[in-house]
């Protein structure tokens, strides 16, 4: 199953329903099952409207950016600050594709529940007793939803994890805390590729391991061009040029 809206619809409307859509993306790619049961649902409420699959991506854009308002307030951050960073991942997203195009909006869901997470931890990490364990659940809870939704936030979840438990928490703690998240994740990534672990097989190629590192640097350098392209809303930015200057911009001053 290619997971393209047409796609999607013509399994939903002429191959037996909500149900039957959602078991064939789990069978397709049985490492996102929320995002199978999210885009069979969604398939199933909405059909083929256009307009509907956009306001439906739009609404989980506009979700996405009140999460993270939420978590930049949570870390403190001033009200008008959190509001501009949020007014620009509004109007400037990192990728259009995440709300215009159906197929990929669950990435916005991924990201939304990763952003809730942070913030339960960190409500965790004020609280005590009963209140704290329990938000320390909900914090795991939504880290594991968000990488079953899509698995784009792993990275950030553990290096966030990190970075304020180092800020806030004994280094020993920190590290113990961090190290969690770490697993957590990491088995919620590499468990459902497993082999024969469930049903269906698996439709991503693996790249054989000569080959792994020359396709390691292939994507770092990508990386680096979406980076510093993300930098700029309008045009194309040059690397050479952008990230020498931003670097320069978030070195610490001496």
């Amino acid at each position: 199953l290619y997971t393209d809206d047409w796609p999607l619809a013509d399994v939903e409307l002429q191959r037996g329903g909500a149900l039957h859509l959602v078991k064939a993306l789990f069978l397709f790619d049985h490492s996102r099952p929320l995002a199978a049961l999210y885009l069979g649902l969604a398939q199933a409420a909405i059909g083929t409207d256009g307009h509907a699959h956009a306001a439906l991506g739009l609404s989980l854009h506009i979700l996405a950016c009140w999460s993270i308002y939420w978590l930049l307030r949570t870390l403190t951050l001033g009200r008008w600050q959190a509001g501009a960073i949020v007014v620009l991942v509004l109007l400037f997203p990192f990728s259009d594709s995440t709300w215009l195009w159906f197929a990929s909006s669950h990435a916005n869901i991924a990201l939304s529940l990763a952003a809730l997470g942070l913030t339960a931890m960190v409500y965790a990490m004020r609280s005590e007793g009963r209140r704290s364990a329990v938000l320390n659940a909900l914090a795991i809870l939504l880290g594991l939803a968000s990488v079953l939704t899509y698995e784009a936030t792993p990275t950030v979840i553990v290096v966030v994890v990190l970075a304020l438990q180092l800020a806030h928490a004994p280094r020993r703690i920190a590290i113990l805390r961090s190290s969690v998240a770490l697993v957590t994740v990491g088995a919620a990534v590499v468990i459902p590729r497993l082999p024969g672990l469930l049903p269906g097989s698996d439709a991503h190629t693996g790249i054989p391991l000569s080959q792994q590192l020359s396709h390691a640097l292939t994507m770092a350098k990508q990386a680096t061009t979406v980076l510093a392209r993300s930098t700029v809303p309008f045009g194309t930015a040059n690397r050479n040029i952008v990230l020498p200057f931003l670097g320069l911009i978030v070195a610490p001053s001496q």
